[in-house]
């Protein structure tokens, strides 16, 4: 049986949070985020949760504290520690007073039944292309790249949702022909493992030019 939240104290409370979200991040198959996992780390930003990955970390903690979190904390927390001080200061409503569940545990079901359905017509996609023009239809605000880029000021981290991705690359197809390149026509691209790498890679599919070669140079990026 879980300990009660109001008999730990905050460093217990905070390493539960972060063992949830260490499991939810396992789950996803986004191990490349777990070693920017810590306290203050940005959840969308920094772990790639985007907001039904975050409605069901919490429904995973109000599970695991046996309590209600009120709904707002889906939104209005950004870092572990926000989700922790959340919990500290939860109401006393617990599991067994709210048999109905709340409007957060509702809106994780429904999130969860438009994935599952979005995920099976996925599956009627021939190419790249098409799967990644499919997610930016059904699923344009979920992360999927968290990339790490050298700069003069040191090390940046971005993430491009699928969306960002299609945008990005239908802009980078779209110049591609203004400078001539014609449908069929061929494309090398050899560029660090960066932002305008991943951009660049599909853009001659969409367009239906002809890539002959590709190269990135690994940096350890992530993708999720």
């Amino acid at each position: 049986m879980a300990t009660p939240v109001t008999q730990l104290d905050h460093s217990a409370v905070r390493e539960r949070v972060l063992e949830e979200i260490r499991g939810l991040l396992d789950e996803l198959g986004s191990q490349g985020a777990l070693p920017m996992l810590n306290p203050t780390s940005q959840l969308d930003r920094d772990l790639g949760l985007g907001s039904l990955e975050r409605v069901e970390l919490l429904a995973r903690l109000e599970t695991s504290f046996e309590l209600r979190l009120p709904d707002r904390v889906a939104s209005e927390a950004n870092t572990p520690e926000d989700l922790t001080r959340a919990l500290l200061t939860a109401p006393g409503t617990t599991v067994e007073d709210d048999e109905a569940g709340s409007a957060l545990r509702a809106s994780v079901t429904v999130e969860k039944l438009h994935r599952a359905s979005a995920d099976a017509g996925v599956f009627s996609a021939e190419t790249l292309i098409d799967v990644l023009r499919y997610r930016a239809a059904h699923d344009a605000e979920r992360a999927h790249l968290l990339i790490t880029e050298d700069g003069d000021d040191g090390e940046r981290n971005f993430t491009l949702t699928f969306g960002e991705l299609y945008a990005a690359g239908n802009r980078c197809a779209a110049e591609l022909a203004r400078r001539g390149v014609a449908a069929g026509g061929r494309v090398a691209l050899m560029l660090p493992t960066s932002r305008a790498f991943f951009v660049s890679y599909p853009s001659p599919s969409i367009r239906r030019f002809a890539p002959t070669a590709s190269r990135s140079t690994p940096r350890g990026n992530r993708q999720s």
